[in-house]
């Protein structure tokens, strides 16, 4: 049995940046790429920081190299996420904490391993969960090369769940370039689009009428067979610029579907409320029953505030979600979304396996995988802010794993 004979680590780049959402929903103006100013949120230096992650790579007692990304999210410390930390911190932490816990290592089976490493903690603290994220990347990569199968299997046999048999339907994001890169969307015939950042006022504002000119660009490129879903993520603008209004939340709602239509609808997170788990999913439940009463056929994706597998629970219990949308390193080890995911789909919720811009192309063909194995019902590509990047990434690494699973299946025996 391969064993893990050595720990290395490096430190990278991410794709994108890290964001001080705070401080840019609040008024910080952009000059160039940059926000001059002093950031609100703790752990940033600056408004924009360019983003590093700590990359991890288990050397294999077979001389392999399986690889893992610890991701550190673009909009840290905010709604429940862990706070950002330099990298060369985590580094030691798990140098210190992980590393003799896992040279010498026999590769037994992903489900316990994983268990373990999620389970560390440090003078009785849960370390920053892009730790584990990243060395549950790792492991899973070595279980695969140990195994010669593809990740996706991997998962798939430990967690009794059946790979899709097609690439997982992807919602690029078109960031702040809505129209150029919406474009680009239409032209690959993106299943889910087009994700742009809605985060200022006057992005809140011009959103309406974009919905527009978007509907007459699918007519204009695409044409009647291409029937995309509407995505936006509003980071918690809505209620924001709304000053939290509930009427005024449903109207603005209701405008956005009815100008989406004949397309359907979806939007994760109208409101956030910067105080409680609590008093979010009261918050969202106050919201939904507000939609539904309103006759709005649009679905709700809740992820700020959801960042662990109590909170999975306590939506999916309420009610107070169609979709769970996550981004996998909020949750620690990859066991963990795998093992929510199931969980939803047991109670009627659907996810969508998000991701962050400032990740890395490990990461993000990792999230490949957990996408395959689980089901989900659509995915965010990535990393970056860029569109084609991120779905060549993301079909390629699919496909790729789809037809070696098909290729192998063929040759067993009838």
């Amino acid at each position: 049995m391969l064993k893990i004979d050595k720990v290395l680590l490096a430190l990278g780049m991410g794709a994108f940046f890290f964001d001080d959402e705070e401080a840019i929903k609040r008024g910080a103006v952009q000059d160039g790429f940059i926000y001059p100013g002093k950031p609100l949120t703790p752990g940033y230096t600056a408004i924009r920081m360019p983003a590093e992650q700590v990359l991890v790579m288990f050397v294999l007692s077979d001389g392999q190299v399986a690889y893992g990304d610890c991701i550190q999210q673009q909009h840290s410390g905010r709604a429940g996420r862990d706070a950002l930390r330099p990298s060369a911190e985590i580094m030691e932490t798990i140098r210190t904490h992980y590393v003799p816990r896992l040279e010498g290592r026999e590769l037994t089976s992903f489900r316990s391993l994983a268990a373990e490493i999620d389970a560390v903690r440090v003078n009785g603290e849960r370390p920053h969960v892009g730790i584990p994220y990243g060395l549950t990347q790792a492991l899973l990569d070595a279980l695969a090369k140990s195994q010669r199968k593809t990740m996706a299997e991997v998962l798939a046999g430990e967690y009794h769940t059946e790979v899709a048999d097609q690439p997982v339907p992807l919602a690029p994001q078109a960031a702040d370039d809505w129209y150029l890169n919406s474009d680009k969307m239409i032209l690959k015939r993106a299943p889910v689009m087009p994700n742009p950042l809605c985060r200022t006022r006057k992005q809140f504002e011009e959103l309406p009428e974009f919905i527009t000119w978007l509907k007459d660009r699918i007519a204009r490129l695409a044409g009647a067979d291409y029937q995309p879903t509407f995505f936006f993520d509003f980071y918690g603008s809505v209620g924001f610029f709304l000053d939290g209004d509930m009427s005024k939340i449903v109207g603005y709602l209701a405008r956005l579907e009815e100008t989406s239509r004949p397309y359907n609808l979806i939007v994760e997170d109208p409101i956030i409320v910067n105080t409680t788990k609590k008093d979010q999913l009261q918050a969202v439940q106050g919201m939904r029953a507000a939609l539904q009463r309103a006759g709005l056929r649009m679905k709700l994706v809740a992820d700020e505030w959801v960042t662990s597998f109590d909170d999975i629970k306590m939506y999916a219990e309420a009610g107070a979600m169609d979709i769970y949308g996550t981004h996998p390193m909020d949750l620690g080890g990859l066991n963990n979304f795998v093992e929510a995911s199931i969980f939803c789909h047991e109670h009627g919720v659907e996810t969508w396996l998000g991701g962050t811009c400032a990740g890395t192309e490990r990461s993000s063909q990792m999230r490949c995988h957990i996408a395959l194995a689980t089901r989900a019902s659509f995915m965010l590509p990535g990393p970056g802010m860029g569109v084609d990047e991120a779905i060549s990434i993301a079909i390629n690494e699919m496909q790729r794993t789809l037809a070696l699973i098909q290729y192998r299946k063929a040759r067993e025996p009838a």
